[in-house]
């Protein structure tokens, strides 16, 4: 089975299905996205640090180029949005998981 984990199908593969159409389930598509973490406890100044320094970074034109290219966008809306995402994406995850019936192995 090869199916696409967006939204829609792509141009370059208009004959390849996505998830939700081959599971019939409407909210079942994958955004790849990264996030850069820290461990619980980190001092808020260290994290303010790192959201200054990737900010700086990002704004680079070859930074941009680079992730425009590879068919990406850059967003770096702060720990808190990070948060709410994984939040919003484990939900919607076992929810499909659990619609579609799917076992963990061995648990």
């Amino acid at each position: 089975m090869i199916a696409t984990g967006s939204a829609q199908r792509l141009a370059e593969f208009p004959e390849v299905p996505t998830f939700a159409e081959l599971a019939g389930k409407p909210d079942f598509r994958i955004v790849l996205w990264y996030g850069v973490l820290a461990p619980a406890g980190t001092p808020g100044a260290v994290i303010e640090r790192l959201q200054r320094e990737l900010t700086t970074a990002a704004s680079k034109p070859s930074v941009r180029q680079r992730v425009e290219s590879a068919g990406g966008a850059l967003s770096l809306a702060g720990p808190q949005v990070l948060a709410e995402q994984i939040q919003v994406d484990n939900a919607r995850f076992a929810r499909i998981i659990g619609d579609l019936k799917i076992a963990s192995g061995g648990r």
